[in-house]
This record gives structure tokens, C-alpha cells and sequence, in this order.
């Protein structure tokens, strides 16, 4: 009676996982196999054809994923799915040796990036994660930080619109500080205000040869302060290449005065982003001045977005 208890049981639970994969191919419209062969995948949610992928469907996903030796880039942002489906999604990091980019925004996984951060601090393999708009909080951000300061593989880090704040900014910068791998870092819109930019300058500033290459810091309240910050690093930094500080405005007087004579003197940087600032013409014109003072000295002219 017992073995038929446990094979009526381990019946159900097929037929129960039968389903849920047909229900998971007609959400996604595509064959199951796909998810075992192709090198890119872009399930976000219009890309589906059954709407958002719930943690569950997330999980089946993963176990076809994992055993695919093609695999090099998932994308599974916009299912809002929630903090349960990280754990899935960690799993996947462990398992999964050949992928090499993660994108999971937009998806509620709030203190679940941090689980996810600790999984891809352990990756020799993952190049590129992208978490942004997930509520992160500042405690989240701090433990991100922290877990992938020993990281020697990941290059990119796109945390970008999450609500961590200054104190997020400052865990960051000290990720700069340690990291051995990091070459660009999106911050947009995560309010890092003045006391996280000048942290970040800092962190850059004190390590000249750094790796990064792009700093993105649109819509963040950076003040000027922050400014001023960045226009100090700017004139010790030699491998920074792109900078983006749309959306940070008014810049008042000081602060356009800092960023001139820094752009004059840096002679490696390649783009500059300004827009959106409220600059009026006498400032964009004191900014094209040093631009070309700048140019002048350089092998490529400096890009500059007013």
C-alpha cells in the first residue's frame, strides 16, 4: 500500500509538472527547447506571449536554462516576479558556467539582490548584472556592495533607479575602491545626492588608474559639491572615458567653473554628459571653450552633450 501511495504521488507530481511546463511554453509562445539551445535570450515581458512570468515559471525557466552550453546573455526584466523568484535566479548564477550577462529589472526583487549579489560574487564566469528598478534599499545596497567587492570577474554593474540613497552612493564608491574588475557602474536616479557623489569622486580620484570606464550619475541630486567632487577626480583620473551627469541641475556658477577647468585639464576622458542641467549660454559657452582648450592636446576630441 505504500509503494502505491508513493507512485500515485510521484504520478500527480508529473502530470503537475507537465502542465506547468505547457503552461510555461504557451506564456512564453515559443518551444521549451529554445531555452536549452539559443545563446540569447530576451524573455521580458513584451517579448511574451502569456503576459509576466510569475516565480514559479521563473523557476521551471531556470532549470531548462541551466543546462544550456550555448547560453550567453537572459534577460527576464519587467515580470515583476518579486523577491522569491532570487533565489531562482541564484541558482541559475551557480549553475550556469557559459552565461555571461544577467538582466533582471524592473522585477520587485527588492533585499533579493542581495542574495543574488552574494551568488555572483562567487561567479568566475558573469560579466554583466543589471538589477535596476527593483527597490533596493540602502541596507540591500550595502550588503551588494560588500559582497561583490571581492568579485575579480564582474565588469559591468547596472543598479541604476533604486531608492538607496546616500548611503547606497557611499557603499558603492568602497565597491570602486576594492573592486579588481569593475570597468562601468550605472547609478542613474538612485538619489546618491551630494554626500554619494563625493564619495564615488573620491574612491575614483584616489586610484587614478583605475578600472572604470563609465560612470553614469544622471538624476541624482549631486549638488555642488558632488560637482566639485567629480572636477577634482576628473583632474587626477586617467582611465575614465565616459561620465554621465545629465539631469543634476541648476548648475550654479562654481560648479560650471569646476567642470571647465577640469575638462581643460583631463586629457582622457571621451564623453561628457551635461544635459539637462539649466545651463544658460554664457556657461555652455565657458564649458565649449575649455572643450577646445582640451581637444587641442588630445589624439580624439572630447564628446560633450550640453
Amino acid at each position: 500500500m505504500h509503494a502505491l501511495r508513493q507512485a500515485s504521488r510521484s504520478l500527480s507530481s508529473s502530470a503537475s509538472k507537465t502542465a506547468a511546463l505547457e503552461q510555461l511554453s504557451t506564456a512564453l509562445g515559443r518551444q521549451l527547447t529554445d531555452l536549452q539551445t539559443e545563446a540569447h535570450l530576451d524573455l521580458r515581458k513584451k517579448k511574451l506571449a502569456g503576459g509576466e512570468l510569475d516565480a514559479e515559471q521563473i523557476s521551471l525557466v531556470v532549470d531548462l536554462v541551466a543546462v544550456n552550453p550555448n547560453v550567453q546573455s537572459l534577460d527576464l526584466s519587467t515580470n515583476g516576479f518579486g523577491a522569491d523568484g532570487s533565489a531562482a535566479l541564484s541558482r541559475l548564477v551557480r549553475s550556469c558556467a557559459p552565461l555571461r550577462h544577467l538582466a533582471s529589472g524592473q522585477n520587485n526583487l527588492r533585499g533579493g539582490v542581495a542574495e543574488l549579489a552574494a551568488e555572483v560574487a562567487e561567479s568566475p564566469t558573469l560579466w554583466r548584472l543589471d538589477v535596476p528598478a527593483n527597490a533596493v534599499s540602502a541596507a540591500t545596497c550595502v550588503a551588494v556592495a560588500a559582497a561583490l567587492a571581492s568579485n575579480g570577474t564582474l565588469r559591468e554593474l547596472d543598479i541604476s533607479w533604486n531608492p538607496f540613497g546616500p548611503a547606497g552612493g557611499e557603499a558603492l564608491a568602497e565597491l570602486l575602491a576594492a573592486s579588481r574588475a569593475l570597468q562601468g557602474l550605472n547609478l542613474a536616479g538612485c538619489g546618491i545626492s551630494r554626500a554619494g557623489t563625493v564619495a564615488v569622486a573620491e574612491a575614483l580620484g584616489a586610484a587614478p588608474e583605475t578600472l572604470l570606464r563609465h560612470l553614469d550619475l544622471r538624476e541624482n541630486f549631486v549638488g555642488r559639491e558632488g560637482v566639485e567632487g567629480l572636477a577634482a577626480m576628473l583632474r587626477r583620473n586617467s582611465s575614465l572615458q565616459c561620465l554621465e551627469l545629465g539631469g543634476n541641475g541648476p548648475l550654479d556658477r562654481e560648479a560650471v567653473e569646476a567642470l571647465a577647468g577640469a575638462i581643460e585639464a583631463n586629457g582622457t576622458l571621451l564623453s561628457l554628459g551635461l544635459q539637462n542641467n539649466g545651463l544658460d549660454e554664457a556657461s555652455k559657452a565657458e564649458l565649449w571653450r575649455a572643450k577646445e582648450a582640451s581637444d587641442a592636446r588630445r589624439a580624439a576630441p572630447l564628446q560633450l552633450v550640453l
